[in-house]
């Protein structure tokens, strides 16, 4: 899996901090933005709960 760029990053954080919401995100970065905001926000990565959250 491929590390986020510091734009999905960008929106990934105005998501969590309640600024933004995923509609407002464009639509070719989406898909990545809500794969990395799970991954963040729950610890799991492609399917397998690596323990991220939990750190």
């Amino acid at each position: 899996m491929n590390k986020p760029t510091a734009l999905i990053m960008n929106y990934i954080y105005f998501i969590q901090i309640g600024v933004l919401t995923v509609d407002d995100v464009p639509n070719h970065l989406k898909a990545d933005v809500e794969k990395w905001d799970k991954a963040l926000t729950t610890g799991v990565v492609g399917g397998t709960d690596n323990g991220m959250a939990n750190q």
